[in-house]
């Protein structure tokens, strides 16, 4: 899945009395969209007005902008213009859900008479983010009803599909209370304050001004979990923080998180995290960082090895952030700016690691000032097989030898059965491409590339042999070389390419491509296919025999 660059939600000035009675409504488009792991998934796309999504079946993972999370039964999402958001499969199944795309129009005051569209900030001032409406069933039938009628033949059936998403935005935009969840945040910040106490939910519930069991519903409804289920994850991220203190003790940390027994404290850490707290404590003895880019902790995760400062972002390291972000206490930019170099720098001469993990492309200004701080390990450069050197000497310097032979030898032997899939059926040709400012280019390193095409044996076509530069433009006539299959396409997620894409993806040129017209498109996400670490190579791994349909 590609994620955006633009921000969840435009930014919300000071606005005036908004009056939404004057406004004039129209469902521009309405499509039932199918996503699944055999489905490339709907990419980020740049809307230029509102959008209502609506779970239709299946599970399905709703992006918006640096926000991701799985689309509920019964809640409308609504998206304001000039935001982006993307759809994948979060299962094994397809799963489908409606997307209606709305007009808004209101009085232009500077013309009498004359209407113009309601600017992002305003909409997104007056909608809701997401409604819950009753009856999850019903609303399904309605949107699939919508969808119908709009894309039918008959006139009347197209003027019903436009006055039922009036009334569908209609009920979103009553059922919604932006106040009705404000007194639950006081309560949540009581929790985090006092997770050592017993918090009753009967408790909970008299801060709130309400009966347990409607805290109990507004709580699930606002926050995603239920109050026992978030004072768990709140105990059990305190407790790793206090872990990573070389005085610690596993009776100290389970007291000090509000357990007083330990081995139901050892139960509950290691169903969560799949690891015991002891096993833990003695991943986190050594001071490890990892520095510039999400490559050094995909070097550094198959050894076991999980620093205490790492570079986290919600949106370009998601995949790291959401499985180990409250394992690195130390979070430190994603970006390389001088202010963010400079923070980042101070934070690692507050730690001094014992080893600092770090990108070979870094300037040599940032790596004296990091050799100062302390010893360094430089990634490899991505040519091809050189992320196992990278990985055993990384493993070597940490003391970490045999973990690095043993995932190394495990993930020869993933790769052998994915090759083994891979050969065992048709065999297309594969061109990896990416689109950056209106222009095509080569997609993947030398490094990645001989993994995807030799390792995995995936075919390659003559065109990506012959422009294998990726800082040259590919031109666009060698895309209808009779010998490629399939494009897997990585669109640059900026604006200025974003909106070059929607409009040429649509355009003649475009859908008259061979591979296009029938059907051998792919969308790829920039994690992984932008990175090239052995955590990586193993998620493209997984990631190519999803797009071509096999299974090991």
């Amino acid at each position: 899945m590609i994620r955006s660059t633009l921000p969840s939600d435009p930014p919300r000035a000071a606005l005036p009395p908004i009056d939404i009675g004057a406004w004039t409504i129209r469902l521009r488009d309405a499509a039932v969209l199918q996503v699944g792991p055999d489905l490339p998934g709907l990419t980020q796309q740049l809307l230029r007005q509102p959008a209502l999504l609506v779970l239709l079946s299946g599970e399905i993972r709703l992006e918006r902008g640096a926000d991701s999370s799985r689309m509920g039964s019964g809640i409308v999402y609504l998206c304001p213009p000039e935001s982006t958001f993307a759809l994948a499969a979060d299962g094994d199944s397809r799963g489908s859900a409606a997307l209606l795309r709305i007009e808004l129009h209101e009085p232009d005051a500077a013309v009498p008479g004359q209407l113009r569209p309601v600017d992002a900030a305003t909409v997104a001032a007056a909608m809701p983010r997401e409604v819950r409406l009753p009856a999850a069933a019903q609303l399904q039938d309605r949107c699939r009803a919508i969808c119908a009628g709009f894309g039918g033949e008959r006139p009347l059936g197209r003027l019903r599909a436009q006055a039922d998403a009036l009334q569908l935005l209609l009920e979103a935009l009553e059922e919604s209370d932006p106040a009705a969840d404000e007194p639950l945040e006081p309560v949540r910040a009581y929790m985090e304050e006092h997770m050592r106490e017993p918090l009753s939910l009967e408790l909970l519930a008299e801060l709130a001004g309400c009966s347990p069991k409607h805290f109990a519903a507004r709580f699930k409804k606002a926050y995603g979990s239920t109050p026992h289920e978030h004072l768990t994850q709140l105990r059990l991220a305190k407790a790793k923080q206090l872990m990573l203190r070389s005085e610690s003790r596993l009776k100290d940390v389970a007291h000090a998180v509000g357990y007083e027994d330990e081995f139901y404290f050892s139960r509950l850490f290691k169903k969560a995290h799949g690891v015991s707290p002891t096993r833990y404590m003695e991943q986190r003895r050594q001071r490890i960082a990892a520095y510039g880019n999400a490559s050094a902790l995909g070097y550094l995760l198959p050894l076991g090895a999980l620093p205490h400062a790492a570079p986290m972002h919600p949106k370009w390291m998601r995949y790291y952030l959401e499985r180990w972000g409250t394992d690195v206490p130390q979070h430190l930019s994603y970006g390389l700016t001088e202010p963010q170099v400079q923070e980042d720098l101070e934070q690692l001469e507050r730690l001094q690691p014992e080893l600092t993990v770090c990108s070979c492309e870094l300037e040599e200004d940032v790596l004296r000032r990091l050799a100062a701080i302390g010893p360094i390990a430089r990634l490899p450069e991505e040519q091809p097989d050189s992320w196992r050197g990278g990985l055993a000497d990384i493993g070597r310097r940490l003391g970490l030898e045999a973990e690095a032979e043993r995932w190394t030898a495990a993930f020869d032997r993933r790769i052998m059965a994915a090759r083994s899939a891979i050969e065992g059926g048709p065999a297309p040709s594969v061109l990896l491409a990416r689109v950056l400012k209106g222009r095509l280019y080569p997609h993947g390193s030398e490094g990645l590339m001989d993994f995807v095409h030799r390792e995995l044996g995936v075919r390659r076509p003559a065109a990506s042999w012959e422009h294998r530069d990726g800082g040259t433009p590919l031109p666009l006539e060698r895309l209808r070389d009779s010998d490629i299959d399939q494009i897997w396409l990585l669109v640059c997620q900026e604006s200025e390419t974003l909106e070059h894409w929607g409009r040429f993806s649509q355009s003649p040129d475009w859908l008259g491509l061979p591979a296009v017209r029938s059907g051998g498109l792919r969308m790829l996400a920039s994690s992984p296919w932008r990175e090239y670490s052995p955590i990586a190579l193993d998620r493209i791994r997984e990631e190519t025999l999803a797009l071509l349909g096999r299974q090991t």
